[in-house]
């Protein structure tokens, strides 16, 4: 579409047999795209190099939970997430694992938690890019693709997912919870 998404023309088709597919381009060039499409329940990666007229086998996409990121200012750096983050710096040729999903809880400060719900990437207003990796266990930014990574949920979000909660009877200021990969946690009013 070239006027906003009021019509549009047909460029490439997907894969013969996909059933359902995620789509990711690239603001780099190349025209780079990224596509899962599911194939007997199989997520399988392809790449355009020509936005989408075309697509290349990469691999499957193990781990995959329909999480898709493509870098701003660099055509060949895709990430793409499932239980845990997996980036390529070369158009896909090679894939590794931001880290393993136990790691985050010896620094949870600097490691992603397991369970990638979220990838997003802004222009950071200096010529650069900043990614958002949502997590189970909160949202993560990074200015240089993951090399790095700082947790943003550790103080003053209070974000966490409950899955029991008690509040006393005889002062309702007083919460215990039992939150997801975040332990038991207590408030007292």
């Amino acid at each position: 579409s070239d006027d906003a998404g009021d019509t549009w023309a047909t460029v490439g088709a997907a894969e013969t047999g996909a059933t359902t597919a995620e789509l990711t381009c690239s603001e780099a060039g190349a025209p780079r795209c990224w596509s899962v499409q599911w194939q007997a329940n199989v997520p399988n990666l392809y790449r355009s190099d020509d936005a989408g007229a075309s697509w290349t086998f990469v691999m499957e996409a193990e781990d995959y939970w329909n999480k898709l990121g493509a870098s701003i200012l660099d055509a060949d750096t895709f990430l793409y997430g499932g239980m845990e983050t997996h980036r390529t710096h070369d158009a896909g040729a090679t894939f590794t694992r931001i880290n393993r999903w136990d790691q985050y809880y010896d620094r949870p400060e600097d490691r992603l938690h397991a369970d990638i719900m979220g990838i997003d990437v802004v222009p950071d207003g200096a010529g650069g890019e900043t990614w958002y990796i949502g997590t189970d266990g909160g949202t993560y930014r990074s200015r240089d693709t993951l090399d790095t990574v700082e947790n943003l949920s550790l103080r003053g979000l209070r974000v966490s997912q409950y899955y029991t909660t008690l509040t006393s009877k005889n002062d309702v200021t007083d919460v215990a919870a039992g939150a997801q990969d975040q332990g038991y946690q207590f408030s007292a009013g």
